[in-house]
């Protein structure tokens, strides 16, 4: 049996008893509950700015409740449309380092993980609405970030072979949820734990940390089974796929902050001199999102290799970055 497929069995022996979000206990915001300040108010780059603030009290409240709701959507968006389209295409793949029958349902199982959180997280919604009085703004339910990320997958999927379009799927993927889960790591534990948002976010992490360990193994076996052209391809479409991604979850998404703004009462040229002062996505030697995929490849020992070794730069470090962390994460 080879290690990935005994590492999987173990897996997969410890997968039922160990969703969180599926059999845990589920966190209920309490009746009465005000919701204000679910989050740092740093993640919306505009709330101090003088028009907002001349709103009043009510409107920043408002905003940061859209915000938690943004979030929330974007990993229901996320699960489905990125995780789970990815998991089932390996699954059903003929690619080598995912044909066995223990990394196959190792996937399903994320499969299934990911689209339970996305169906929790609709549910967090109805949860949050009812305790703030503040209802889901219909333009959220229109972000393109997850569009995006998946278009340029697409996009770099298209000049690889079958078995390199598996292979760059993995990888993509695996730091995608890496990123993102370390994100949400750090959010979390800088928290108020008395805080609705991110007691949330929080049945959310074991799982995430389960999976996130799954696919390092995952892309540590895959790069094995790749001869080194197919490695070559694989390391120069990863930027292609992930451009999408970077850009969507490190730029407010304008158009849906507009009609915010404008609703909350500002003019169309007002909201645009608000969002101009939001910063956009920030150089890599200063991106949270890319230090922790850096992060992720040097930990399976694959950051140094000559396909990979350009994807990052090295002054992708924790404490150059901790607080655009903070700030930036859509």
């Amino acid at each position: 049996m080879s290690q990935i497929d005994d590492y999987c069995r173990r897996y997969l022996e410890q997968w039922d008893s160990a969703a969180n979000v599926r059999r845990g206990h589920r966190f209920l915001v309490a009746p009465g509950s005000t919701c204000r300040d679910m989050l740092n108010p740093l993640m919306i780059p505009y709330l101090d700015h003088p028009l907002v603030v001349a709103l009043g009290s009510d409107v920043r409240h408002f905003l940061i409740v859209q915000k938690c709701y943004d979030m929330l959507l974007l990993l229901a968006d996320h699960e489905t449309e990125m995780v789970v389209r990815a998991c089932m295409d390996l699954a059903s793949s003929d690619w080598s380092a995912v044909r066995s029958s223990p990394v196959r349902q190792a996937l399903l199982s994320v499969a299934a993980d990911e689209s339970y959180h996305a169906l929790v997280a609709e549910q967090d919604i109805e949860q949050l609405e009812q305790v703030s009085g503040i209802g889901l703004f219909p333009t959220a339910q229109q972000h393109e970030g997850v569009s995006a990320a998946a278009a340029a997958l697409a996009t770099a999927r298209a000049g690889c072979d079958q078995e390199t379009q598996s292979a760059l799927g993995l990888f993509v993927i695996g730091l995608m949820e890496n990123a993102t889960t370390e994100e949400l790591a750090d959010m979390v534990r800088f928290a108020d734990h008395d805080c609705p948002f991110f007691e949330i976010n929080r049945q959310h992490l074991r799982d995430e940390a389960r999976h996130r360990l799954l696919f390092r193994r995952l892309m540590l076996s895959g790069w094995a089974a790749l001869d080194e052209d197919q490695r070559r391809a694989v390391g120069e479409a990863i930027p292609v796929a992930l451009e999408g991604y970077m850009a969507s979850m490190m730029c407010l998404d304008r158009p849906v902050h507009a009609a915010r703004l404008r609703h909350l009462g500002l003019c169309e040229e007002q909201a645009e001199e608000v969002l101009g002062q939001a910063r956009g996505v920030p150089p890599a030697e200063h991106n949270p999102l890319a230090r922790n995929m850096r992060g992720c490849l040097a930990e399976i020992g694959l950051v140094e290799d000559p396909m990979l070794q350009h994807l990052f730069p090295k002054g992708c470090e924790r404490e150059a970055v901790h607080q655009e962390a903070e700030a930036c994460l859509h």
